[in-house]
């Protein structure tokens, strides 16, 4: 790995871990055994520093999910594995960090929201982020119609927007409480769900 993402990674970590105000570029530095003239050499402030590990951090979701949904064959299936994902979503942190560390996933919401109240760059990467992943669900769900699978009366961007505010809240509450079986809550909430909009 070279030094900018070595810097990204531990930036990343200390950043969902204690927050961005409260970690120092003096803190980053000693973390990854580099100056912090030597941390300027690649990025000319922390506020740029964190531009790029929001990136990271976007980037390796996306990375991470298309690894672990690659072998989905249907709609159907796609969303069933989706909502039974919870725990496994979390392993995306070996995208991010180098290393598998779960427990910092659980701060990816807590922290994009208070970053984008802060930081209109933030706020914007993570908008156009939701976007994306509503657009791919209604993707999926008009191939479901298209197929007869699904009823012909279902608004599918409201069915979109369900199914990804039911995802960010599987995250908060798995997040709260460890010891939920999220993946046999998820499944009973996917048959409830499937059983609305089958056709």
């Amino acid at each position: 790995m070279d030094r900018r993402q070595e810097i990204i990674q531990t930036a990343s970590k200390l950043f969902l871990t204690r927050g961005y105000e409260n970690t120092s570029l003096n803190e980053i530095a000693k973390k990854t055994s580099i100056t912090k003239g030597g941390i300027y050499h690649y990025f000319e402030s922390k506020e740029h520093l964190l531009t790029a590990v929001i990136n990271n951090v976007f980037d390796g979701i996306a990375r991470y999910s298309e690894s672990y949904f690659k072998d989905c064959q249907t709609p159907k299936e796609f969303f069933k594995m989706l909502f039974t994902s919870v725990e496994a979503m979390k392993g995306s942190s070996s995208e991010i960090f180098g290393e598998s560390n779960p427990s910092v996933s659980g701060n990816f919401l807590p922290f994009f929201l208070s970053m984008a109240k802060k930081y209109p760059f933030v706020k914007k990467k993570t908008r156009v982020f939701a976007r994306e992943i509503r657009t791919y669900f209604m993707k999926m769900f008009e191939e479901l119609k298209d197929k007869g699978q699904l009823r012909n009366d279902i608004d599918i961007e409201a069915m979109s927007f369900e199914v990804h505010a039911l995802m960010e809240g599987f995250f908060i509450i798995s997040s709260l409480d460890d010891s939920l079986n999220m993946k046999d809550i998820g499944n009973r909430v996917f048959e409830n769900m499937w059983k609305r909009i089958e056709r």
